[in-house]
């Protein structure tokens, strides 16, 4: 039964790092929406906080850390984790290696990485979030494969 609440509760899931993976299957089983509506706010409660990491993440950072310098050292610590992580990823391949780094339905690989990966590489802000949600949406339809043969199994 689609409820407002349980439509809240997949948004919010799906858009917080790491449990964000377990959102379609909650929306599924838990809350036993149709997946008609399930992908599309598992996908759009994914993709909100990216779009707006791409567009606040650095100047936000440089920011705080000008005035603030626990904020500097961690903001150091933070871009130390994105260039490591998405650097290869986004300098090989561009916009195909964020999506491709997205859609890898792990923990640490998905839209908030991809994402702040994206902003502090200064990668073009219409390609990183294109990247974003197309990665997203294979994630999920990875996830969607893999649960629903998992449930068929069983």
């Amino acid at each position: 039964m689609i409820t407002f609440g349980s439509i809240i509760t997949v948004l919010a899931v799906s858009a917080a790092p790491i449990i964000e993976r377990g959102a379609l299957p909650l929306a599924l089983h838990g809350f036993k929406l149709p997946l008609a509506i399930a992908l599309p706010l598992v996908v759009i409660g994914n993709s909100l906080p990216a779009i707006a990491i791409i567009y606040l993440l650095d100047p936000v950072l440089v920011w705080l850390g000008k005035y603030i310098p626990p904020v500097r050292r961690f903001a150091d610590k933070v871009l130390t984790h994105f260039r490591h992580k998405v650097h290869p990823w986004v300098d090989r391949y561009g916009t195909l290696g964020l999506i491709i780094f997205v859609a890898i339905p792990t923990p640490l690989t998905g839209s908030w990485t991809g994402s702040g990966g994206a902003a502090i590489l200064g990668m073009h802000k219409r390609n990183a979030i294109f990247g974003i949600i197309a990665g997203v949406i294979i994630a999920d339809l990875i996830i969607l494969g893999v649960d629903l043969g998992i449930t068929k199994l069983f």
